[in-house]
Order: C-alpha cells, then structure tokens, then sequence
C-alpha cells in the first residue's frame, strides 16, 4: 500500500505502519535460489501462465529426468490436461487471495513416467516487475504399497473426471473435491447469470 493507515484514538493522531502487500514478501531474485540446491528434497518453480518450468533444484532435475537445468527450463508445457489447468487455476485463484501455503497430493508424469508425490505449494515472483504469480513446489515421494498404489490410482481417476465429485466427514465438510467440483461449488457460480445456474446439474 502506497498511503499509511491513520489511527485516531483520544483526540492523538497516530500514524500506523502502513501494511507490507502479499507480494512483496514474496519475491525472489534467481541467485536466491541456490540455496535450495542444499536441499536433498526437489524444488522447482513452475510458471502456469507462460506453461514452462523456471528453476529446479538439482533432486528436482532428477525427479524430472531432466538432463540440465536449461533442458528443463525449455520444457514445452502447453499440452497440460483439462483437469491440470482447473488445479492450476485454483492454485492461483488461491494465492491471489492469499493463501500462499498449501499442500496437495499430485502424480507427475516426467517424460511418460509417473511418480506420485506429496507437493507443498506457495506462490512466488520472480522479479518485482512480474505480473502473475509463479508456484514453488516442494516435493516429497510417497512409499508405495500395492493398497496406496491402487488408492492413489483412484483419486487421480476422480480428479480428471468430467462431473463434480465431493467427499465429506461426518461433520459436513469437504475432505476431497476434484477440480470440477471446486469450479462448480466456487463463489463466482453462485454469483453467475441465472441461465448459467439453470443449465447447471449435480449429479
């Protein structure tokens, strides 16, 4: 914020410290990087509007397949699934609002081959001159029995299905939702035209 905050209490006029914005507590200059490469765990930052990875640590580079980092970084991206994107835009949407931690099961597929990691995501820019918002993913494999293996299957099944599917506690809150359900269970429907709300259906 550009202006500061004035606090009026018993006729003083105080000026409080004015609010640092979300993005500038989360940039990163590409030198401040390197210090992920001390890391045994893979790192890497993914620019989903520019569909191309920006940085990888050196695991990451290895769990990708990736035989240089400049390999890695010419990595064309633009053939992301349907159901990709949808996660993608509500990994921005979210860190727009300002959630910018967050965690999520995700299976990658580096040059056809799967790996099933556990992924920390944040929100991340990489100069302050950049428009959108890149993710810095962490990730951390799973172990993999025969029962995770065949369960993990199953929820990346459900997460490219093309019909909402939710999951709920006995307490009423959502405990899984694929991305067609988090599009249609989002304020911006609730908020849509009357002929988008009657043509919608749950199944």
């Amino acid at each position: 914020y550009s202006q500061d905050v004035k606090v009026t209490r018993n006729r003083d006029t105080v000026a409080a410290p004015a609010p640092r914005s979300i993005s500038s507590t989360r940039i990163a200059a590409y030198e401040q990087l390197e210090v992920f490469n001390l890391l045994n765990h893979s790192v890497w930052i993914f620019d989903y509007i520019e569909k191309r990875m920006r940085w990888g640590n050196e695991p990451a580079l290895e769990l990708w397949n990736a035989e240089s980092l400049q390999e890695f970084q010419e990595r064309n991206f633009h053939d992301i699934s349907t159901a990709s994107c949808k996660r993608f835009e509500e990994w921005l949407s979210r860190i727009q609002a300002g959630d910018h931690h967050f965690h999520e099961q995700w299976t990658l597929y580096p040059k056809g081959r799967a790996k099933t990691v556990h992924l920390s995501v944040s929100g991340i820019k990489l100069s302050s001159n950049q428009k959108h918002y890149c993710f810095l993913l962490e990730a951390t494999p799973h172990l993999h029995t025969d029962l995770l293996h065949q369960n993990l299957r199953s929820v990346e099944m459900l997460r490219h299905l093309p019909m909402a599917v939710c999951q709920f506690d006995m307490e009423g809150r959502v405990v899984f939702q694929n991305p067609e359900a988090t599009i249609l269970l989002s304020p911006q429907e609730e908020n849509s035209s009357t002929t988008n709300s009657s043509s919608s259906s749950c199944s």
